[in-house]
């Protein structure tokens, strides 16, 4: 069965604190399973929604801190990102990573979605489907789709590059 749900959120007229307040709305449901014509078993099904609410003085604050080419433990050639966010709200970024090297047209990777919750950190990685060219530069152009210091506005972070030598 599915219905419409609304949910209603109102900040107190005095907040003790301004930005980010967060929670999650859960709902599930156990249902009985037919597995081969047995009956009797019953599996659990869950559906989560996160909620961000952001109220008073806030700024989110995404800069990316630190970025490198690792090697996981199977031999996958990774970028590892370290994302920070100091400010008082979460960050939500957006944007692409762009590789270029020596005989390859540039390749570019979809970064979508990625949330950095306030006064937080993200250590964020992607995996390499192919080995990188040969003096390839790696651009990671990220923006703010959520800066509510910005009226009605994105905020792009200066673009991180790393070169492989």
């Amino acid at each position: 069965e599915s219905k419409q749900i609304i949910v209603d959120m109102a900040t107190p007229s005095r907040l003790t604190r301004s930005g980010d307040f967060r929670f999650a709305l859960i709902a599930s449901t156990i249902l009985p399973e037919e597995r081969g014509g047995q009956s009797g078993v019953w599996k659990k099904y869950q559906l989560a929604s996160l909620f961000y609410l952001t109220a008073g003085d806030a700024a989110s604050k995404p800069t990316i801190a630190a970025g490198n080419i690792v090697t996981t433990p199977e031999g996958q050639s990774q970028l590892a990102l370290r994302i920070d966010n100091p400010g008082n709200a979460h960050a939500r970024l957006d944007g692409e990573i762009k590789i270029s090297g020596a005989g390859a047209g540039p390749l570019t990777m979809p970064i979508g979605n990625l949330v950095v919750l306030h006064e937080g950190t993200r250590e964020y990685a992607v995996d390499f489907d192919q080995p990188l060219p040969a003096g390839a530069k790696i651009d990671v152009k990220l923006e703010n789709s959520f800066a509510p210091q910005i009226e009605g506005a994105t905020e792009p972070l200066p673009i991180y590059t790393i070169a492989v030598p």
